[in-house]
């Protein structure tokens, strides 16, 4: 199942195409031009339903009269399948589009970028007859922002920053520079980034820091905490009208309903209990045959 930090980890170059050319200047002093425009593409790479190849992002990126594929992939552990699958993406792609294609790989691990980077050659071992040689991203090699100013300088560059070193010991520094930086622009686009940031960090120290960190922010955004606890009150309004539901029904058929059996109904907190009950309740002869034969430890008892 894919989850939220790998897929922020090459989906922020769909929200900032032009960040490519940012960090590749840190990398090699240098980057590529910054392209006339940019589209992102269908990712399904598969020719037959039965050998399905999906890449993460792809972007076409138009230099004038001319077009580049860009295939972004997220790589936060070393996994065979995928890596043999890189070459299938170029070469794709290639045939598909006649123009230039290039591998970008990010991660967020020391160790799966040093394995990432290794090419892949295939033909024998006299000769390579294709050779897959990825640009890999990484916390050996991204920057890692944290002064504020730069920060506020490129809040996108930090948020990337923030992904890949997410697992290292410049994490909070990084997060602290990202919170002060999103004090400087326009709220809206503060919001946006800063629970798509909370997204991409992993369930664990980081993502509870930058939850501490905005805490305190003069604005809010609908966290993944909020998020859950939204649903959960959801979740327990519905629980709650199904007891009231339960009490109407046997209150419209004028069925005496006890105290005691009143607090047994509203203090169940088991949906599929709580519709039992509602289908008893219209059939039902007295408020004791509506909680007969349940186990007392379902809906809670007095």
């Amino acid at each position: 199942m894919v989850k939220p930090p790998h897929e922020a980890l090459h989906r922020i170059f769909c929200e900032d195409p032009h960040l490519l050319g940012r960090t590749f200047e840190h990398l090699f002093g240098n980057g590529p031009p910054a392209p006339d425009a940019v589209s992102v593409l269908n990712t399904d790479l598969s020719e037959i339903k039965v050998i399905e190849r999906r890449a993460d992002s792809v972007l076409w990126l138009e230099y004038g009269a001319e077009g580049h594929i860009l295939i972004i992939e997220s790589q936060s552990e070393k996994d065979g399948d995928k890596r043999g699958s890189w070459p299938y993406y170029v070469s794709y792609l290639y045939e598909k589009f006649g123009c230039g294609v290039t591998l970008l790989v990010a991660c967020p691990s020391r160790a799966t970028a040093s394995w990432a980077r290794d090419p892949i050659v295939i033909g024998s071992p006299w000769h390579a007859t294709q050779m897959t040689t990825p640009i890999v991203l990484g916390p050996d090699n991204v920057e890692t922002v944290t002064d504020p100013e730069r920060a506020a300088g490129d809040v996108m560059l930090a948020v990337f920053s923030a992904l890949v070193h997410r697992k290292g010991p410049d994490r909070d520094g990084i997060l602290k520079a990202l919170a002060e930086a999103l004090d400087t622009i326009e709220v809206a686009t503060a919001k946006y980034i800063a629970e798509f940031t909370e997204t991409g960090l992993d369930e664990g120290p980081a993502r509870e820091f930058w939850r501490e960190l905005m805490a305190g922010a003069t604005y809010h955004y609908p966290s993944q905490m909020r998020l859950q606890g939204r649903e959960e009150g959801r979740v327990e309004g519905r629980v709650e009208m199904a007891a009231h539901a339960v009490l109407t029904v046997l209150e419209g058929r004028r069925i005496p309903v006890s105290d005691a059996a009143r607090r047994r109904v509203l203090a169940c907190t088991d949906q599929d209990v709580l519709e039992v009950l509602l289908r008893r309740a219209g059939v039902v002869a007295s408020a004791d045959e509506l909680l007969d034969d349940l186990p007392e430890d379902r809906p809670s008892a007095e």
